[in-house]
């Protein structure tokens, strides 16, 4: 069995590789890379099942210091998104933020059959996220085909002609017919033209789960980074579900800001996007640490870790982030 993957460092990537497995284990890898520590770092997290391919892409990589003054949201009426998150039982999320209220919007699913229309409903927000001055917006979606294609829009926001495509979660405990693949990435920070050339060449592909591994901004309360992120992944985050594990630059700055506005975009249901979590996709186990808001390894956090990696079903594969 053997699983493509794609190795890229610093925004820039490098070469195209395959793992040879033994029983959907990696036994050898085989790459080129500059910035070998941060590549070292992201094949932690280098995982397979089945047909699953993995494009590992940390950029590590800061550009010229942000502009503290430039506004957090500068498209009307639409700030930030449509993109897809995924909660703890696996089902899917739409969200998007606005300039001013949003009240009215609807998500419009393309499915075979018809479609079905999804009312939006505001979103409470932490006083700090809430006094930005966009409105978070949010709905989750009903019962979908496992690994089945839909497309949707925003109505009203969104031309009628617009499709954001997606594929359905697998079942619980299966895969696709086609397999899984799952982009583990992150490190942007400011590096803005290195993180849009990743984006591109990852839009080649589809994907099935977003894993980022943190530091989308630079500074928590240089509050432009945080829609800038999504600005250059909207396509991305549009077409498939991200989970975030945060970083300590989600921490710089301002702890407060960097809490409260993880929850605002990165929330799903009682999945957080802070803290540590785990969750099923398909026939994986996921388990997503948070070294900076959530439980310290000496004060329950490996406890915890072991706690929910003991009760995991044995015919499922583990990932921890």
């Amino acid at each position: 069995m053997r699983h493509q993957y794609i190795v890229g460092s610093r925004g820039r990537l490098i070469n195209v590789g395959e793992d040879v497995l033994d029983n959907g284990r990696p036994v050898m890898l085989a790459f080129e890379a500059e910035g070998g520590l941060h590549m070292r770092k992201a094949l932690t997290i280098l995982t397979t099942v089945a047909a699953l391919a993995v494009i590992v892409l940390l950029m590590g990589a800061a550009g010229a210091p942000a502009d503290k003054s430039t506004p957090p949201c500068d498209t009307q009426p639409l700030c930030v998104g449509p993109y897809l998150l995924l909660d703890g039982d696996s089902a899917l999320h739409v969200r998007w933020t606005v300039n001013g209220e949003g009240d009215g919007a609807s998500v419009v699913l393309s499915e075979k059959g018809g479609t079905r229309e999804f009312k939006a409903g505001r979103l409470p927000e932490d006083k700090l996220a809430a006094g930005l001055g966009t409105v978070a917006y949010g709905v989750k979606l009903g019962r979908l085909e496992p690994c089945a294609t839909y497309s949707y829009r925003l109505e009203p926001l969104e031309k009628s002609d617009v499709a954001h495509k997606f594929r359905a979660p697998p079942k619980q405990g299966s895969s696709c017919p086609e397999g899984l693949r799952i982009a583990a990435y992150g490190d942007n920070r400011t590096g803005h033209k290195d993180h849009a050339a990743v984006v591109d060449r990852m839009l080649k592909t589809r994907w099935d789960l977003l894993l980022n591994v943190g530091d989308i901004v630079d500074f928590a309360d240089h509050l432009e980074e945080w829609p800038k992120f999504f600005s250059i992944e909207r396509a991305l985050l549009a077409s498939a579900p991200i989970v975030i594990a945060p970083g300590n630059h989600e921490c710089w700055g301002n702890a407060r800001v960097g809490l409260a506005l993880l929850k605002r975009y990165f929330a799903a249901g009682e999945v957080g996007g802070s803290g540590d979590r785990s969750f099923d996709f398909g026939p994986l186990h996921i388990v997503v640490l948070d070294l900076y808001f959530g439980l310290p390894p000496g004060e329950g956090g490996i406890e915890w870790l072991r706690k929910d990696l003991s009760a995991v079903p044995k015919d499922r594969f583990k990932i921890v982030v």
